[in-house]
């Protein structure tokens, strides 16, 4: 393997001589800006993410120099959700047990979620893991209600999106577009959102239990728009979407009532009514990104 010399110490300095010969490649990342290793540390079994990425000055589009920019960012929001935020040592989150980063490069040592007995992104995907995953989204957004944190979540708010913005035909969803970015960042109640939380990004054991991960996008959002992105992942039909939108409902005011969250009425309320602004702003960033994605018109 051609390993790059900031990784190979980061490695030795932080696991030992003998942990650099267990490093296995297992998939390349995002545009191949680095790779996952499964790694030998601590007397356990590891995975290491390492991103690399180019300098900017080498990329003459415009758009795909500002795509690489916003990627760049999500690296190092990952590597600032494990290393700083309390909020990543919340159950159904992977542990961290190292991370390092350098002017072009990122590294982040966590649990090997294969090896603890979960399965990633479980297939075929069961109502009961669909279940698991919304009760977890549940529980997330709850727990981390009113975290004053500056940053926008998700990957497809229109701050992210501006050439494939400018790339639309008008009509419905380029016209309104201002007015939904503009009612879901006047919304009252916000939590921290994952950001990408589609099925791919869930591990699931036997008994259900459920482990989040890739931490890219997070920031402060409503929880709805991580059940609409979460959703438009799974959903062929109406009647699916809203049985799994009542759902998520149905489970936040459960939980809202069971931790005696003040507000909590008004909190389901509010993002219950933010359910089609969340899924037309969710279906113009399609539009722009892709216009022929498969999850443009499912229903």
């Amino acid at each position: 393997m051609n390993l790059s010399t900031f990784l190979k110490q980061f490695v030795i300095e932080k696991f030992g001589d003998q942990a650099l010969a267990t490093l296995e490649r297992r998939k390349t990342l995002w545009a191949d800006y680095g790779c996952l290793y499964a790694l030998q540390g601590q007397g356990k079994k590891l995975v290491l993410k390492h991103y690399q990425w180019p300098e900017e000055d080498s990329i003459q589009d415009e758009a795909q120099r500002f795509a690489v920019a916003r990627k760049r960012s999500s690296f190092r929001n990952e590597l600032i959700w494990y290393r700083d935020m309390p909020m990543a040592q919340q159950a159904g989150i992977p542990l961290a047990y190292g991370f390092e980063e350098n002017n072009r490069e990122i590294i982040i040592v966590l649990d090997d979620l294969e090896s603890m007995g979960f399965v990633c992104n479980p297939q075929p995907l069961r109502s009961h893991h669909v279940k698991a995953c919304l009760e977890f989204l549940v529980d997330f957004h709850i727990r981390n209600l009113n975290v004053n944190e500056a940053h926008k979540g998700g990957y497809w708010h229109l701050e992210t999106r501006p050439f494939e913005f400018d790339k639309m035909e008008g009509g419905f969803f380029k016209d309104n577009a201002q007015t939904w970015d503009q009612t879901i960042k006047n919304a009252q109640f916000k939590t921290i959102i994952h950001g990408d939380a589609k099925p791919a990004n869930y591990a699931l054991n036997n008994d259900n239990n459920v482990i989040a991960y890739d931490f890219q996008y997070w920031g402060q959002g409503i929880g709805t728009q991580d059940l609409v992105c979460y959703l438009y992942s799974i959903c062929e039909n109406q009647k699916d979407w809203t049985s799994y939108t009542n759902l998520y409902f149905d489970l936040l005011q459960q939980q809202m009532e069971f931790f005696e969250v003040e507000g909590g009425k008004e909190i389901v309320k509010e993002w219950k009514a933010m359910v089609e602004v969340c899924k037309n702003d969710y279906q113009r960033f399609l539009l722009g990104w892709n216009p022929d994605h498969y999850k443009v018109s499912r229903y």
